[in-house]
């Protein structure tokens, strides 16, 4: 769910991007736990964990070095056993119980590496085993997911 902003929030976002950052060629120093508000307004990010600095960068190189894409898939209702068959094979990852959309389809999501190689692969692999998809994209994760994931990949190399 997206929530409106009051105006004068709005206000101010348009003010630091447009007349402090773009118009005076100024870095803007923002520090939030609003995940979407810094992915709005922030063109580099960086990760703090316990006062240190543990990634900086855009977004969209920070989710390249988690590695994962998210995909949505949709599907016919009952032909989720070769998603489940593709889970515990590890092709895919964090699948989602699916979501039955107004259409008739069922929509899935799920984590693959190789973008869109892995992606393609997917979809070969249900056609294969005869499941109907309606169509495949990829999903964008929220700055709150992909910090959650930068944050799991520390922990993971730190306790290697």
């Amino acid at each position: 769910l997206t929530r409106a902003l009051p105006y004068s929030s709005l206000v101010f976002r348009a003010f630091l991007r447009q007349e402090v950052a773009v118009a005076n060629g100024c870095t803007v120093l923002l520090a939030t736990h609003n995940a979407e508000e810094a992915f709005e307004l922030c063109d580099r990010v960086g990760v703090l964990h316990r006062g240190r600095l543990i990634a900086v960068g855009q977004t969209a190189d920070l989710a390249k070095d988690v590695g994962e894409d998210r995909f949505a898939v949709w599907i016919r209702p009952g032909d989720d056993t070769p998603l489940q068959s593709l889970a515990a094979g590890g092709v895919i990852r964090t699948p989602t119980d699916g979501v039955r959309e107004p259409d008739g389809w069922t929509r899935f999501e799920f984590d693959v590496p190789d973008g869109l190689e892995g992606a393609a692969h997917v979809v070969t692999e249900l056609a294969r085993r005869g499941v109907s998809v309606a169509r495949c994209e990829k999903v964008k994760l929220s700055l709150a997911e992909l910090l959650e994931r930068v944050l799991s990949r520390h922990m993971e190399r730190r306790d290697a």
